[in-house]
């Protein structure tokens, strides 16, 4: 019985040695840390980087939704305040970052970055040495991912109720869109390059 009650204690303990105090940034990034100070302008947090040391950050109030602290209470900072652009309630802000959170999670870039890939190539090498056509289309196919909608794949979404919400769809093509515009310039970027080089090796 003592060997049993000793145990739980041990877990308990352990449990409560471990727990962490999570930030949710308005970008929709979850960071589990220790939070030391909390004041009217910025959250100082400290996390363990790769090698398991303390760093301490620092980030401005306006970037944080919210702390939960290893207790489970919740303090939200956010706040509506349309004067400043803050047009959205506190629960549709949470409903927006939510959004951000399944894109980041689920949205694949890869597609583009691999058709992007393909074009850098083929105008690369089809400029035969020349410079301006390899500059021009990684340019215009980046420009391009600004134009078409952000489809939102069902498996990606993991609130159903978030399924037609106008608000979530808003905070996932964000990130999406982001995402599709970097990956458009990586992958056309990469493929101009690589274009330019074998035409120059095939000539040579």
């Amino acid at each position: 019985m003592k060997t049993s009650l000793s145990l739980a204690i041990f877990v308990l303990l352990s449990l409560s040695s471990s727990a962490q105090d999570l930030i949710l940034k308005m970008s929709g990034h979850e960071i589990e840390c220790k939070i030391t100070e909390v004041n009217d302008f910025e959250v100082r947090y400290e996390v363990k980087n790769k090698r398991g040391k303390l760093r301490s950050i620092a980030s401005p109030r306006s970037d944080i939704f919210s702390i939960t602290q290893k207790d489970s209470t919740e303090n939200i900072f956010y706040s509506q305040d349309t004067f400043i652009g803050d047009d959205f309630t506190v629960q549709e802000m949470r409903i927006y970052i939510a959004g951000e959170q399944d894109a980041m999670a689920g949205y694949d870039p890869r597609p583009t970055t691999y058709v992007g890939l393909g074009l850098g190539a083929a105008s690369g090498y089809l400029a035969e040495g020349g410079l301006i056509t390899p500059l021009l289309i990684p340019v215009s196919y980046t420009l391009l991912q600004l134009v078409p909608k952000v489809k939102i794949r069902e498996k990606t979404i993991t609130n159903p109720n978030h399924r037609y919400d106008e608000i979530y769809a808003m905070g996932y093509e964000s990130v999406a869109r982001s995402r599709k515009v970097l990956g458009g310039l990586k992958g056309s970027s990469i493929g101009a390059v690589l274009g330019v080089a074998v035409y120059f090796i095939v000539q040579n």
